[in-house]
């Protein structure tokens, strides 16, 4: 029987089979298990990358063997590759990642919210200042400063995390005008109104969100003051509290006296927990007060417009 002879090209299959066996490291996932009460899945290795899922206490994950810079790859359910904090997990398994284990690791800011449900529910409350433009009618206006206050509702939506639902009621009235006309007599309408709205978070990381919103309702015209001019144009006018003709003194002004507000908004958010913020905002406020019987000037629409500023406290469900 003729013993087969091994030929050059099987020859140098087995040298390079040995030589991966023998000099290639082999790369693989290894197991682990969350040890914080949730720990995010983010689409980059940054505690500031957006947060893809987030994983319960004592979830059990596929990680990969090695990390980067105490980041360690994993998938997510959805199927999409992600990265997760070292320091949210205990490895199960032996891992050679010196580079990872060494690190020491920063403190993790706001814990209680990085990866964990977010509330569907937030109340916010705030108070406001708003420097605004009175015009009756088309050619007659004036400056005036009010302060008042709101309370809103957000509701998430279903399709985003990043796109809520608001119910907001307001209120201001005037606080004082400011003698830039030569009116005999203006008026400064105060309001309570009911608005709704949508408002969209452009940026959410572990600590903060920066957000636009839209806002659109109605309101009753309360509180107003004509302010009467007295002395040379241009000085310090007189106020006094009073209404329309034919109403009670010191009453509300319902319907026809009503408006139609709206809101452009942002809103800076920064989170001590998921369930606690302090809340900014700026925005542009304008508000169209149908037909009112105003003295010296007839029946006239008044509109009122100007940036609005608030300051308030958020608080999540």
């Amino acid at each position: 029987m003729t013993e087969s002879k091994p030929t050059p090209r099987k020859l140098l299959g087995v040298f390079f089979a040995l030589l991966c066996s023998a000099g290639c490291p082999a790369f693989g996932a290894q197991d682990a298990m969350i040890t914080v009460e949730q720990a995010a899945i983010r689409e980059r290795p940054s505690l500031d990358a957006k947060i893809i899922e987030s994983k319960p206490v004592g979830s059990k994950i596929r990680v990969s063997d090695f990390g980067k810079d105490g980041w360690y790859k994993t998938k997510a359910s959805i199927g999409q590759f992600g990265w997760i904090w070292q320091a949210d997990l205990t490895l199960l398994n032996y891992s050679a990642d010196i580079k990872a284990s060494s690190l020491e690791m920063p403190d993790r800011l706001h814990d209680h919210r990085g990866g964990a449900r977010l509330p569907w529910l937030h109340v916010r409350l705030g108070a406001t200042m708003s420097p605004l433009v009175a015009m009756i009618g088309e050619d007659k206006g004036h400056l005036h400063i009010v302060a008042g206050g709101f309370v809103e509702l957000t509701l998430k939506s279903f399709w985003s995390d990043d796109t809520r639902f608001g119910l907001r009621v307001l209120t201001y009235t005037n606080l004082f005008g400011i003698a830039f006309s030569d009116n005999t007599s203006d008026i400064s309408p105060g309001i309570t109104g009911l608005m709704f709205g949508i408002e969209h978070d452009l940026e959410r990381t572990e600590s903060h969100d920066l957000s636009v919103a839209l806002y659109a309702g109605f309101n009753a015209v309360s509180n107003t003051t004509i302010v009467q001019s007295v002395g040379l144009p241009g000085s310090v006018p007189t106020q006094i509290s009073t209404t329309p003709p034919n109403t009670t003194p010191g009453a509300s002004l319902l319907l026809p006296y009503n408006g139609y507000p709206m809101l452009l908004n942002i809103s800076y958010k920064y989170y001590f927990t998921r369930w606690l913020s302090v809340v900014g905002e700026a925005g542009f406020f304008w508000d169209y007060i149908n037909q009112v019987d105003i003295p010296n000037y007839g029946n006239q629409h008044i509109n009122q417009y100007g940036p609005m500023f608030g300051f308030g406290a958020q608080f999540g469900f």
